[in-house]
């Protein structure tokens, strides 16, 4: 998580099988707790292992995004 004042930024990071069901569509416990996390103010980025693996300088870049 990423606290500045009014800036709150949950910064999730799991595997697609965590995220999303066989058929490819988000799991409805993720929308759902997503829903929760926003009402609550807070900006939510998803990041999969694989992509702060091998694309970490993107994830980086997402993540300043969201800060400024």
């Amino acid at each position: 998580a990423y606290i500045n004042g009014d800036n709150k930024i949950d910064i999730e990071v799991d595997g697609r099988k965590y995220h999303f069901d066989s058929e490819g569509r988000r799991k409805s416990r993720d929308l759902n707790r997503d829903n929760f996390v926003s009402s609550r103010g807070w900006k939510i980025i998803r990041l999969t292992g694989s992509m702060v693996h091998n694309e970490i300088e993107l994830c980086i870049e997402r993540i300043k995004e969201l800060i400024s």
